[in-house]
């Protein structure tokens, strides 16, 4: 008989909001089970841990072998987890978004001043339509970097959101990619007739810097070939 699983994961178990004042907006779960049945074990939980009930944030596996957890940063995460199986014993395996945007934004979004301080220093964001698959990940998700499926679920939770964007490098390209995928999204010499490999050796897709220094490059490549928001903006959406 199949072994149901329930996994809780992102900033509902961070030391941040489990020993704070702060409350996530949602309890992220991995499950094979309804959600019916996943809602009433991990709302009991958020209630005992959180005490709160939360809407849940299910994301539907298939199978309970190499679950693969994103974890926001190592250092927020009691005993350096990132995860706490409520049921099951699922395989597990995380890797930890720590320069991933989407995560800093979905963890300090409650509060935009601590936000942009945090992005000083840039964060990373892949291009990575949600329709498209790597070929080591078939759930539309970049699995090294926060993609736009990711950046756009956090989004939604974050205060002041235009305030947020008018701060950064490439606000007004975020404000495009929170409603369409860039034209050129891979990372390629098709890009453009010279090579630009803004993107990495396992990651066809282009990746975004994302800072509160407005003189951080939107686009990095090799030997210096670095654009602003309004070149990466012609280059992506083949203006």
């Amino acid at each position: 008989m199949k072994k149901n699983f329930i996994i809780v994961f992102g900033s509902a178990v961070t030391k941040k909001y489990r020993y704070g004042r702060f409350l996530p907006s949602d309890i992220d779960v991995m499950s094979d089970m309804p959600i019916s049945d996943v809602s009433k074990i991990v709302t009991e939980w958020g209630k005992k841990e959180l005490h709160a009930s939360l809407p849940i944030d299910l994301h539907k596996c298939t199978s309970q072998d190499d679950i693969l957890v994103p974890i926001l940063r190592e250092e927020e995460h009691e005993e350096g987890k990132g995860y706490i199986i409520l049921r099951g014993t699922p395989l597990v395996h995380t890797y930890i978004c720590n320069r991933g945007f989407a995560s800093v934004l979905r963890t300090y979004g409650d509060d935009p001043q601590v936000l942009l301080e945090k992005l000083k220093t840039p964060f990373l964001l892949s291009l990575l339509p949600e329709t498209e698959n790597y070929y080591d990940n078939g759930e539309g998700e970049d699995k090294y970097y926060s993609g736009l499926k990711a950046f756009r679920n956090a989004a939604a939770h974050v205060k002041d959101l235009d305030r947020v964007l008018s701060c950064l490098n490439c606000g007004k390209l975020l404000n495009i990619l929170l409603h369409q995928d860039a034209d050129n999204w891979m990372a390629s010499p098709d890009i453009t007739k010279t090579p630009l490999p803004y993107g990495y050796g396992w990651n066809r897709a282009v990746v975004v810097y994302v800072s509160s220094d407005k003189k951080q490059p939107v686009l990095c490549g090799c030997a210096g070939n670095e654009k602003n928001e309004d070149e990466a903006i012609q280059i992506l959406f083949n203006l």
